[in-house]
């Protein structure tokens, strides 16, 4: 039976395989007398005792009982596409946050607009409306291009993967990928031009405030709930609807991949299961 089973306490072991000093000293000692007085007698130590019981087979079972035994990775499978798309779904959800953490603080990073503060200043500087407008084209016009990146980022990574799943699955990759590149300028151009009208329409309010309107207070109450809430928030659905637009595209292309694999696989066995069947008749 083996030390490490549970049956045989750790004193038990210590008292029945005491340390190599110990039994020299016994060893040196007259049967049934003490020890002789020049022997030394090491301390018992109980990392000593297991490596003089233990087989190869209970060296292994004490390491992964102490440390943990290792979690074997499942096995990654591409012939029917759940992982992939478990996977691009990840993504997505990574952009996604991504994307909200940057919504919530438009007065920070590299394409900030300015807070009520610094807005306040610039129109005291005299500068014009569509001056003090463009930092919010900038931002929205930066948001939306890093969304279309990632996107593209990620089908692309997805792409060899998909084409792996089968005949069928790489016919619809490669038509996917042909009108990602063919509407590609077009939807640039209306991103672009999305961003250019939120500008305009700053502006355009802008315009329509007078100049009590136009103090540090006044625009920050602007700011918490007036014009500029209601125009940042309609730049922030903007950015979130281009957002949903990829991800709605991802999901559909990786989706139809997976389907065609999964159809593929069905019609594949269909005539080992039909052989299968006549073999028991």
């Amino acid at each position: 039976m083996s030390a490490l089973d549970g049956t045989v306490e750790l004193a038990e072991l210590l008292r029945r395989f005491p340390p190599a000093g110990e039994r020299e000293a016994g060893a040196c000692a007259e049967p049934g007398g003490p020890a002789s007085e020049g022997a030394t007698v090491t301390p018992l130590s109980p990392a000593h005792v297991l490596t003089a019981v233990c087989g190869v087979g209970d060296a292994v079972l004490l390491a992964e009982t102490l440390l943990g035994a290792p979690e074997v990775p499942a096995e990654v499978r591409v012939d029917d596409g759940r992982w992939l798309a478990a996977h691009v779904e990840r993504q997505i959800g990574s952009l996604h946050r991504w994307l909200e953490k940057r919504l919530v603080v438009p007065h920070e990073g590299r394409n900030a607009v300015p807070t009520a503060a610094g807005l306040a200043a610039w129109l005291a500087e005299g500068r014009g409306e569509d001056e003090v407008a463009l930092p919010w084209k900038q931002r929205t016009w930066a948001l939306l291009r890093i969304v279309r990146r990632d996107g593209a980022r990620i089908r692309s990574e997805a792409a060899r993967d998909l084409r792996a799943l089968g005949p069928a699955s790489a016919r619809l990759e490669r038509v996917d990928a042909g009108l990602r590149r063919a509407t590609e300028d077009a939807t640039r151009r209306r991103d672009e031009a999305v961003a250019g009208a939120v500008a305009r329409r700053f502006a355009r309010e802008l315009r329509r405030v007078d100049a009590p309107g136009r103090g540090e207070e006044a625009l920050r109450r602007a700011f918490a709930s007036g014009w500029i809430a209601r125009i940042r928030a309609d730049a922030d659905a903007v950015c979130r609807a281009a957002l949903r637009e990829e991800a709605s595209l991802l999901r559909e292309l990786v989706g139809g991949c997976a389907a065609l694999a999964g159809r593929a696989l069905e019609e594949g066995s269909a005539p080992a299961r039909a052989a299968a069947g006549g073999g028991e008749r």
